[in-house]
């Protein structure tokens, strides 16, 4: 794959969109994690080409397009499951989320639109949100207890987690996530045949208690050719060329940005 860097979009435009009390937050960021660990701290670097307006998406094969890409982060269109998620586990956990989500999929307003809903048909991909942000979805959580439970426990849990239900019969569309600061993990929770994703130019298909890992920065779409809804656990992680300190920035980052929809 051709890994040549390509400047896309108008870096000036992003910073455009931030409302002042949005600026004003990330400054003030910026000045606790300078205090703490100096102006060349990752988080700090990426607070000062946002507010510049340098915090373009670079283009990589055509496939890598974030809203905003921070600088010195490795990112892969694929990675390696179990390098970041115990799979030994995946067929009882998704036994647990499956056994909760037949419980509850026939009660009224157990579901929403998608957060993406613009990638896909209106209806057709829905979703149970259980943390957006740093902040938990109380309903969620009383509905399927034991899946907050398990979401909670993933290493290095990142902004998103969400159980994704796909109708019959339907595709979301070519999109990517916000930023290169994250890695999916997807577990199959209840899967018909002719389902399958595709991340940059490679196509997989997931099965039944088995995790699949990659960085949602990267294009990738989804369908669903089968006669039955498709199900799936999504659940974020921060990347893991990350250390502890500049997640924990990231995160207040992160918070800020989700708040002004940058990061939804």
């Amino acid at each position: 794959m051709d890994l040549k860097e390509e400047r896309l979009g108008n870096g000036e435009a992003l910073c455009e969109r931030l409302s002042a009390n949005v600026q004003a937050a990330l400054a003030a960021v910026r000045l606790l994690i300078v205090a703490k660990h100096g102006a060349s701290a990752l988080p700090a670097i990426f607070i000062d080409d946002l507010l510049a307006g340098r915090a373009q998406a670079p283009r990589r094969a055509s496939y890598l397009r974030p809203a905003l890409y921070v600088r010195g982060v490795p990112s892969h269109p694929w990675r390696h499951a179990p390098n970041i998620i115990d799979v030994s586990r995946g067929a009882a956990i998704a036994t647990i989320i499956r056994d909760e989500w037949n419980k509850i999929k026939d009660l009224p307003n157990s579901l929403t639109e998608s957060l993406n809903s613009g990638v896909a048909k209106s209806g057709a991909w829905r979703t149970l949100l259980f943390k957006q942000g740093n902040k938990w979805n109380a309903h969620a959580q009383t509905l399927m207890p034991r899946t907050k439970a398990i979401i909670e426990a993933t290493p290095r849990l990142g902004e998103l987690a969400f159980l994704s239900v796909l109708n019959a019969g339907h595709h979301i569309g070519a999109h990517c996530g916000p930023w290169n600061l994250r890695t999916n993990l997807h577990l199959g929770i209840q899967i018909p045949p002719n389902c399958g994703i595709r991340v940059a130019q490679t196509t997989r298909d997931w099965l039944e208690g088995r995790w699949i890992a990659f960085d949602d920065c990267f294009e990738h779409e989804v369908w669903n050719h089968s006669q039955t809804e498709r199900v799936v656990l999504v659940v974020n992680a921060w990347n893991s060329a990350l250390t502890e300190t500049e997640i924990s920035a990231f995160s207040m980052i992160s918070g800020i940005l989700t708040g002004d929809e940058m990061l939804t």
